[in-house]
This record gives C-alpha cells, sequence and structure tokens, in this order.
C-alpha cells in the first residue's frame, strides 16, 4: 500500500512538471511569433530616407499599414 501510494505521488509531481513546461514552452512560442510578426511588419511598410551629406539615415514606419500587417497576422 505504501510503495503504491509513493509511486502515484512521483506519477502526479511528473505529470504536473510536465504540464507546466509543456504550458511555459507554448507561451515563449506565442511570444517569439507575436515578435518576429511585429519585427517582420515594421521592416517591410517603413518609410526611409537617408541623408549623405550628414551621414543620417531615418527609418520610420507608415503607421496604418504596419497595423493593418499587425493585425492580419493576428497580433
Amino acid at each position: 500500500m505504501n510503495n503504491n501510494f509513493i509511486r502515484i505521488i512521483i506519477v502526479i509531481a511528473v505529470l504536473g512538471t510536465a504540464i507546466f513546461l509543456f504550458n511555459l514552452g507554448i507561451g515563449r512560442v506565442d511570444q517569439f511569433l507575436k515578435m518576429k510578426a511585429i519585427d517582420d511588419c515594421s521592416k517591410s511598410v517603413r518609410y526611409e530616407k537617408t541623408v549623405p551629406t550628414e551621414n543620417v539615415k531615418l527609418i520610420i514606419p507608415v503607421q496604418d499599414l504596419y497595423e493593418k500587417c499587425v493585425k492580419e497576422k493576428g497580433y
């Protein structure tokens, strides 16, 4: 009886840990995909202007197109 109880406790602990790690991994993947979508949109819909005499490069995202892109990606 005592050995069965210990085995049940171990199985519950292992399953609980596995479920916790799985949920943590899913959250990290979702966060990565969101960051990648935002980065891709910011690179694809932007206005660039270079001033070679001053060695300056200005990059501005086009706000409405950026927001539309992020929304299309589900974020």
